[in-house]
């Protein structure tokens, strides 16, 4: 964040994209993470963490499309009269 004067901050694009990658780092226990009032370094492994913070970077800076949500109908050929349903695939 940029102070922009005493009272506000302005957030930019590199700021984002530095804390996404700082929170990548600490949550694959590359980087200590301070606890407490001591401020005790500890190590720790979050997969959750990391993926979410790693898919974030990734939209931001473009390399990830979403795939459009599709459907195919599939008949049900086991009985005398055809049944439909929609499998939804995404």
């Amino acid at each position: 964040m940029q102070s922009q004067n005493n009272d506000r901050f302005v957030i930019t694009r590199q700021f984002v994209i530095d804390a996404l990658l700082e929170n990548v780092e600490k949550a694959l226990g590359r980087m200590p993470v301070k606890n407490g009032k001591e401020g005790a370094e500890t190590f720790v492994y979050r997969g959750d963490v990391a993926n979410t913070a790693i898919r974030l970077a990734g939209l931001e800076l473009g390399l990830f499309t979403e795939k459009p949500q599709t459907s195919h109908e599939i008949m049900d050929m086991t009985e005398a009269r055809p049944a439909r349903s929609k499998v939804r695939h995404g």
